[in-house]
């Protein structure tokens, strides 16, 4: 026996069926001695950091789901991506660097905002990492190197640029491309206005996220050379009121942009419906060439999977049940008949959002189930249970109609 997801004969790791930090359950619905270390660390594991922190689940997980997966006794709430996430400050009208933690909760990076010609506005959540940034720029050396990503077709690069202090001023010398940045750089990242705000002032800025590096966000490096040559002939002026705060509302307005990969997104997705097949029907089923499509799109990203259309989502979603903290997973197993083959189907709803349907198997050697399955997993307490249609009563003969009244190609 290899691998369901690839021809590897192992060595295996435990895999969730529902991954750990979207409320998988650690006792009962693991897949052991399946899927080898490579596809679970290697391939699935950055694919569900990537759809947990920057897809249209993450915001959602974020306001709902109250902590990830244990790790011991350590937890932690859940996080997104996005490389650019404004706070709108109504006190100083700017827009400012943060980031939005559990709850939904904003937390205003300490940061220096210059508002022309030389004035110069320290904000911050709260005082004390106000003055650690004021410190590190207090100590800024006389050679610096400023750091920008950059992308060479699909190779991500690093273009370097060193200041030098020639006694007043940082000067700009010759830029280097290099494959790893050096680890006391300065990073330098673009200056870009959210198309969602029309009031507040995008300024350039000097800024540093929670254990993250010194970050300038301006238009260019000679931008950067000014501003901390600003910095450093006024670092006195650099003053951190007491009770400094930018959170001064309890609806803030919030900007950001999140980079959303698609086909990660679906990946995942059709890996967790793979793996509940596995769970519900053993390994034996999903090794089948009616699952061939489902796993290898799961695990290369290559060919597709037939997704039901948004105006079947929207009717599936009106018919599931409220079920605060819960995802709701609907799988239907139906065998061959008339000269049709067998598929299998799951609708999938995760925080309460849009139910996901996909034919994940099609073919006459399918497994079959004479009802549908409910997996309801809860996030909150990390655990998953199987139900029949009994205790979903009322809403199982609705969906069924729903299922009944569908039509799909298979070959699309």
């Amino acid at each position: 026996m290899t691998c369901i997801y690839c021809p590897s004969a192992g060595p295996y790791t435990d895999e969730h069926v529902v991954p750990a930090g979207m409320g998988g359950d650690d006792r009962g619905w693991l897949l052991k001695e399946v899927v080898c270390g490579i596809c679970n660390t290697e391939v699935f594991s950055p694919l569900e950091a990537k759809v947990m922190r920057a897809s249209p689940l993450s915001i959602a997980r974020l306001f709902l789901q109250t902590r990830t997966r244990k790790r011991g006794k350590k937890t932690s709430a859940p996080s997104i991506r996005a490389p650019i996430s404004y706070f709108d400050d109504p006190q100083s009208g700017l827009l400012l660097e943060q980031e939005l933690g559990g709850s939904g909760q904003s937390r205003v990076w300490p940061q220096v905002n210059f508002v022309p010609p030389e004035r110069m506005i320290v904000s911050a959540t709260n005082v004390a990492s106000a003055n650690e940034l004021r410190r590190n720029l207090e100590a800024l050396a006389d050679l610096l190197t400023v750091c920008e990503k950059t992308r060479e077709g699909l190779e991500v690069r690093y273009r370097l640029t060193p200041l030098r202090w020639d006694g007043l001023a940082y000067e700009v010398g010759e830029s280097d491309g290099v494959a790893a940045p050096p680890r006391d750089a300065i990073w330098l990242e673009p200056l870009e206005y959210p198309k969602t705000e029309t009031a507040g002032t995008l300024t350039a800025r000097v800024f540093r996220r929670a254990k993250g590096p010194i970050t300038c966000r301006a238009d260019c490096v000679g931008d950067v050379a000014s501003l901390l040559t600003l910095i450093r002939h006024n670092h006195a002026k650099l003053v951190v009121p007491a009770g400094t705060t930018s959170i001064s509302t309890e609806t803030p307005s919030i900007h950001l942009r999140q980079a959303i990969d698609p086909v990660a997104y679906n990946r995942v997705l059709v890996k967790i419906a793979v793996n509940v097949c596995a769970h519900l029907f053993g390994d034996e089923a999903v090794r089948t060439p009616a699952f061939a499509r489902a796993r290898e799109y799961a695990r290369y990203g290559t060919g597709s999977v037939v997704q039901l259309p948004i105006e079947h989502a929207k009717r599936i979603t009106a018919t599931f049940p409220p079920l605060p903290h819960h995802h709701l997973l609907l799988v239907y197993a139906k065998a061959p008949s008339a000269g049709e083959p067998g598929h299998v189907m799951i609708n999938m709803q995760f925080y309460g959002g849009i139910v996901h349907s996909y034919l994940i198997a099609v073919g006459d050697s399918v497994p079959t189930s004479a009802e549908p399955i409910f997996v309801v997993v809860d996030f909150e307490a990390n655990s998953i249970e199987g139900h029949s249609p009994d205790g979903f009563a009322q809403f199982a003969g609705s969906i069924g109609a729903l299922w009944r009244d569908t039509a799909f190609d298979p070959d699309s």
